[in-house]
């Protein structure tokens, strides 16, 4: 789960041949019918330790920005072992104490057919990383399913706790499951900018009270 990055915001679509369903509504992941993962590398890669997320929220809407984000609750993690999960949850790994979600926020997406070509931040512990994720959306009785997984650097995100090295520093992450479709959110209105006189006049403190503006 690399460098701290800036850039601008691009368009969070890239226009391509789609499923026009997919393209123009907003979907959430079924919590009820999807899985949120990660396999990590153990005893040297001898083996591997698994679990899951129970706690999460999911959306993907290609015409909005962003057009895909996921919010995990880090501290519904559960790997079969309450003793490693509470590790897990401490200053070495999560740190659930002082930040308590997990968050993907998508950058650009790219819909060829039934694949998704992601870029996007994935963010932890009050740091971030890029990752980019490959998925498939195929189309099953008006819904989606969803198969998508990346391999992220959690070393990265300042998870480094690794005696004797016998954990590899990175993850495979998945989401898999069911995309259903909800209402679109309506676009917020904009404010009116003020007049030239106004500003002018907000400006000036001195002569005018705050309140007026």
């Amino acid at each position: 789960m690399n460098a701290r990055r800036q850039w601008g915001w691009p368009p969070a679509f890239v226009p391509a041949p789609s499923p026009a369903t997919l393209a123009r509504g907003a979907w959430q992941l079924d919590p009820e019918r999807s899985t949120v993962s990660f396999a990590v590398p153990f005893w040297w890669g001898l083996g591997t330790v698994t679990g899951r997320f129970r706690q999460y929220a999911g959306r993907l809407e290609l015409g909005a920005r962003p057009a895909i984000e996921l919010t995990i609750d880090a501290a519904s993690v559960d790997t079969g072992s309450e003793r490693r999960d509470r590790h897990l949850r401490s200053e070495e790994f999560f740190a659930v104490a002082c930040d308590p979600y997990i968050r993907f926020v998508s950058r650009t997406v790219q819909l060829q057919a039934e694949r998704l070509a992601v870029v996007g931040e994935l963010i932890a512990r009050g740091s971030r990383i890029e990752v980019e994720i490959d998925a498939t959306v195929i189309a099953r009785d008006g819904e989606y399913a969803l198969e998508a997984e990346t391999f992220v650097m959690h070393s990265g995100l300042g998870m480094t706790w690794n005696p004797g090295q016998i954990s590899r520093p990175w993850s495979k992450l998945s989401v898999s499951g069911r995309l259903v479709q909800v209402p679109v959110a309506p676009e917020q209105p904009r404010a009116a900018a003020p007049s030239r006189r106004l500003a002018r006049a907000c400006r000036d403190t001195s002569r005018y009270d705050a309140r007026r503006c």
